[in-house]
């Protein structure tokens, strides 16, 4: 009897318990907790963005350390940078099984441990897989729960909310390369390599501040119910996990747009990885590469604030914006050899790029919803990130291989030159900067 009496008096001490607890998040909505996850969350996307930003400077650090042509240098950043966008699915599988708090602690102990291990690797195929691969897949993790805990968290603020994260993003860009210039100078490439694990491990700390609240744990239950009720109608055990929507692919429209965010990203991503490099080696200096990286930055984030509030009145066409957006970019971007020998080419360039491609991010939830509305959003924004990360990945390579192959083409109609003295000359030239010893970066 005095048992019976104890458990029910426990049963309802926990019952208690998980009701005061699901109150306080249902009024963690717009306000209390929500302010504490904002924060972090605006934390977190700064610390991600500079790190993957910091990408192009840590490229010609890599060429001097290794000795690697630029081509296979090239895959690491673009691998780090690119799976973020590319395992968009499969993060989405994961926050929608588990939530949003596991996935980006899992990204940050990953994305962690990829930088304190880089720094003893001597071996740059190893590199590749671990700052690459596992570093990309870490950031996968981390960066697409970000986004989506804010829309979990608030609800009458949510539009200016999400348009504001915008500006920490630019804010990164004006920080990343100053940053790596100076850690570089001062520690070597490992001591970097460990510098950045440090400031990785705080996002551990912010995934745990961004627990899931009555909205995302809802949408759980609901979930759950789901699954548990197709595995009875079909007899098939899902085993707890969601299945990723392929369907959306056969949306001709759609398709399209994803088909544009990939050629986009290309771009970008040879910009962001090469830019740096390319103005060394023409002779400019470190403060050089800081000024146009942080007018690249002021630039794209002026693309998607501007681009951001003029679409609150919903009176303006997204998709006419956008193909126009991507159009301008990409005539300036074929055409940049025509007036890459004028003054001041550099920064035109890193203007318009900057500026185009900053407004064609802050229209693909306008354009994501007018193509699948609502209820699938979630799932096509798994895809578009998907094709970003193909672009993203393919571009750094690519651009390396074509502007190979043209030199070499040169080589051959003016001076009958041989393959060796080709290499050679492509090294000196376009991949390794005049004033970088080889030697630079290699004591820590």
């Amino acid at each position: 009897m005095f048992l019976d009496l104890s458990t029910n008096i426990l049963c309802a001490q926990h019952t208690m318990t998980q009701t005061a607890a699901a109150t306080q998040r249902a009024n963690d909505v717009d306000k209390g907790w929500a302010w504490l996850v904002l924060v972090a969350v605006y934390s977190g996307i700064f610390l991600l963005s500079t790190s993957i930003l910091m990408c192009g400077v840590i490229f010609f650090a890599l060429l001097t350390y290794y000795g690697k042509n630029a081509a296979m240098t090239s895959v690491i950043g673009s691998l780090n940078s690119g799976l973020m966008n590319l395992l968009g699915p499969l993060v989405s599988i994961v926050m929608d099984t588990y939530s949003c708090r596991t996935s980006m602690l899992i990204g940050a102990i990953l994305v962690t441990s990829s930088y304190v291990a880089s720094a003893f690797v001597q071996n740059i195929d190893l590199l590749i897989f671990i700052f690459g691969v596992l570093g990309g897949t870490g950031n996968a993790l981390v960066s697409v729960p970000l986004a989506v805990v804010l829309a979990y968290y608030f609800d009458k603020r949510k539009k200016f909310i999400i348009a504001l994260s915008q500006a920490v993003i630019g804010l990164a860009m004006f920080v990343a390369s100053p940053l790596t210039f100076f850690l570089l100078d001062r520690y070597a490439l490992k001591g970097m390599f460990l510098m950045t694990a440090g400031i990785k491990a705080q996002l551990c700390v912010i995934a745990l501040l961004c627990r899931p609240n009555s909205r995302e744990l809802q949408l759980q239950n609901d979930r759950k119910r789901g699954r548990k009720k197709d595995n009875k109608i079909t007899g098939c055990n899902s085993k707890g996990f969601v299945c990723f929507d392929l369907s959306l692919l056969l949306n001709t429209p759609f398709l399209l747009y994803l088909c544009s965010t990939t050629a986009w990203n290309f771009m970008l991503s040879v910009c962001l990885m090469h830019l740096p490099n390319f103005m060394l080696t023409k002779g400019k200096s470190d403060v050089d590469v800081t000024f146009i990286m942080t007018i690249f930055g002021i630039c794209n984030t002026s693309g998607r604030f501007i681009l951001a509030i003029s679409f609150v009145t919903d009176k303006l066409d997204s998709l006419i914006i956008h193909i126009c957006c991507l159009g301008v970019s990409g005539a300036l971007t074929i055409s940049y050899p025509l007036y890459a020998s004028m003054d001041g080419a550099e920064f035109a360039l890193v203007v318009i790029a900057g500026t185009f491609t900053g407004g064609s991010n802050s229209l693909m939830t306008p354009i994501t919803l007018d193509f699948v509305g609502e209820d699938r959003i979630s799932d096509a924004h798994g895809l578009e990130y998907f094709f970003c990360g193909l672009g993203f990945i393919a571009g750094p390579p690519v651009a390396v291989a074509g502007a190979y192959l043209l030199r070499r083409q040169k080589c051959r109609q003016e001076d009958n030159i041989d393959d060796a003295t080709e290499l050679s000359e492509q090294q000196q030239h376009l991949f390794i900067p005049g004033h970088v010893k080889r030697n630079d970066f290699k004591e820590v």
